[in-house]
């Protein structure tokens, strides 16, 4: 197991300034920053990174990345005596974004289980029963039983909530289960593997505060006024690993990536993306008897506008979870969206909220 919160804080202060900037970039300014700063002063605001940062910062993360590869279960923050968090991960199947939660939690151990499909060797696998089981299991390794602390973010709401389900009807203990802006249903329109290709570009992209569509109107040649539907058809006549290397290239021109990684590795991103978004359409939550606590982002997902799809938090408080369970408790994360509401200054809300559950 990876203790990755141990090599960030070992990292020289320069280069954790590199990550941050890359982590915390919106636009050109920094929301808040680490070191105490409150949100709206001066000090809280860098200015773009150069070209050199945002190739050291891509970098760095991939570094990080292929740290956590060696194994599903990752060690995000290991101190604390009480009972662990596991957190579960997101569509892009990696627990980076808990770091920052992590870092601000440390009474307790918090396990991050990821993905299988991104290390090489290994396959993803397509269905949320599938990942359940086997997740349960990477679990009970260092925790064999209950009572059990559960969570995630996004789609890794959804898995965190199937394991909840399945260990309360198996007679366990589940103290709490935390959903993170997960709704109880998906069904943006992907139509086809270019529909992918694009989601998860434009995911990959926004989870790292960086909006790659400018870099892919500049590599393609294509003036902005013709919108997503003109990459669209540029994307559709490649040839697969064509459509990789056009992601790598426009991805490390965004500064999310370093030109170094590899077609491959970036292909099982791709494809555990494809496999966790196919599993998702296909799962249908059942009831659930236990308390759930959401954080609820208040601002319209971005990659749904971009994509012209619903985004129905605005009508549905729940999102979706009224219909499977009675004992809700919404937290609004206010000014946070779909991909900021991990990261500063909206995580510190998070934090103190969950911890506030944890005490009872």
């Amino acid at each position: 197991m990876n203790d990755i919160s141990e090599r960030i804080a070992r990292m020289s202060p320069e280069r954790r300034k590199v990550l941050e900037k890359l982590l915390q970039k919106e636009g050109t300014e920094l929301p808040a920053s680490r070191t105490g700063d409150s949100p709206g002063t001066g000090s809280a605001s860098f200015k773009e990174p150069s070209s050199d940062e945002k190739e050291k910062a891509g970098q760095l993360y991939d570094s990080l990345v292929r740290e956590q590869s060696e194994t599903l279960l990752v060690r995000i923050q290991p101190h604390g005596e009480k009972v662990p968090l596991f957190l579960i991960h997101p569509i892009g199947g990696s627990v980076f974004c808990y770091t920052e939660l992590a870092r601000l939690r440390t009474e307790r151990p918090i396990y991050g289980i990821k993905a299988s499909g991104l290390a090489p060797g290994t396959s993803p696998l397509t269905h949320i029963e599938d990942m359940v089981g086997q997740y349960i299991r990477r679990m009970r390794d260092v925790h064999p039983g209950g009572p059990y602390l559960l969570g995630g973010v996004s789609a890794g709401g959804n898995i965190a909530y199937e394991m909840a389900r399945q260990l309360r009807q198996k007679g366990e203990d589940v103290h709490l289960l935390i959903l993170i802006d997960t709704f109880s249903f998906y069904d943006y329109i992907v139509e086809d593997d270019v529909g992918y290709f694009l989601a998860f570009s434009l995911s990959f992209g926004l989870f790292f505060h960086a909006d790659p569509v400018g870099a892919y109107y500049e590599t393609l040649k294509i003036s902005p006024d013709e919108g997503i539907d003109a990459i669209r058809r540029e994307v559709q006549r490649l040839s697969s690993r064509e459509r990789l290397e056009l992601l790598k290239k426009c991805m490390s021109k965004a500064g999310v990536v370093g030109s170094d990684i590899s077609v491959e590795h970036l292909n099982r991103y791709f494809s555990v993306y494809v496999a966790n978004c196919r599993a998702l359409l296909n799962y249908a939550p059942r009831p659930y008897p236990g308390k759930i606590v959401l954080f609820r982002a208040t601002t319209d997902d971005p990659l749904a506008l971009k994509l012209g799809d619903p985004d129905r938090r605005q009508t549905d408080k729940t999102l979706g979870w009224n219909r499977y369970a009675s004992d809700i408790e919404v937290h609004d994360i206010p000014g946070s969206n779909h991909y900021t509401i991990l990261t500063p200054p909206h995580v510190s809300m998070v934090a103190e909220k969950l911890r506030d559950e944890l005490k009872r």
